[in-house]
């Protein structure tokens, strides 16, 4: 064995296997980093595409929202200008309403206080009496002269007679109209109560003309009635003194002045 220079071969693999890494891995290394600089930029345009987006949907969202805030606002400047126009028409109409007619309001919204601060069915019994001699007292025999008030019901029965009922402009809900059908109309013909409008009546082209809603003025009749002063349609003592339905006959129909 010589014992010059030996070679040192526990260096071999190690550096061999070094350079096989630098020389593999090295283009793979650099390939990739090649690889990813396109993906980073496409990263940061979706990036910049997607906040685009969301300001536009923000900025549609704001759009959307005063556009509702608008439509709301003229919906409530309109609702407002209807009801200083129905306010105005309230009051100019007031103005021509006849002084039989407010007294009769008057009346019936006076015992209605009375009546609900009643205590038990004596008290409140006694109010009713009471309430039907001021209604007699307000209206003399019943008669109804150039009256005024809006259509609630308009119909005709199957015998083609018409059916109306009449809100008067009182402070309570106060109506004024005819039965329903036929055969309770029947019933109280038999005492002279009958208030249907027969479909030959002469007013009857004038009723054709109105729809729910309008405003009209017309001359008739009420009912007497012994103790409620005029006959009242209501089913129930409380209906009768808070909210009355007073059978009526419909007599004339006039212009409006």
């Amino acid at each position: 064995m010589s014992l010059e220079d030996p070679k040192p071969r526990g260096l071999v693999l190690p550096i061999t296997c070094s350079v096989f890494a630098i020389s593999v891995l090295l283009p793979f290394l650099c390939c990739c980093g090649l690889c990813m600089l396109p993906r980073q930029l496409q990263s940061e345009e979706t990036r910049e595409a997607l906040e685009v987006q969301r300001q536009e949907r923000a900025e549609a969202r704001r759009i959307e929202a005063e556009r509702r805030r608008q439509a709301r606002q003229e919906e409530q400047d309109a609702r407002v200008a209807a009801k200083l126009r129905a306010d105005a028409v309230a009051e100019a109409r007031a103005k021509l309403t006849p002084d039989d007619q407010r007294a009769f309001c008057q009346v019936i919204d006076e015992y209605a206080e009375r009546y609900r601060a009643a205590e038990n069915d004596l008290q409140r019994g006694r109010v009713r009496t009471q309430r039907g001699e001021a209604l007699r007292g307000a209206l003399d025999e019943g008669k109804v002269a150039r009256w005024t008030g809006h259509v609630k019901r308009l119909t005709t029965t199957n015998q083609g007679n018409v059916s109306i009922q009449i809100t008067l402009p009182c402070e309570r809900s106060v109506r004024l109209g005819t039965a329903e059908g036929e055969l309770v109309d029947q019933v109280r013909a038999e005492r002279g109560a009958d208030t249907l409008i027969p479909h030959d009546a002469p007013i009857y082209d004038q009723l054709a003309t109105l729809n729910r809603g309008d405003w009209m003025y017309f001359s008739g009749e009420l009912i007497p009635h012994e103790r409620d002063g005029f006959e009242d349609a209501s089913f129930t003592e409380a209906g009768t003194m808070t909210g009355p339905y007073f059978l009526f006959r419909v007599q004339e129909l006039h212009e409006e002045p």
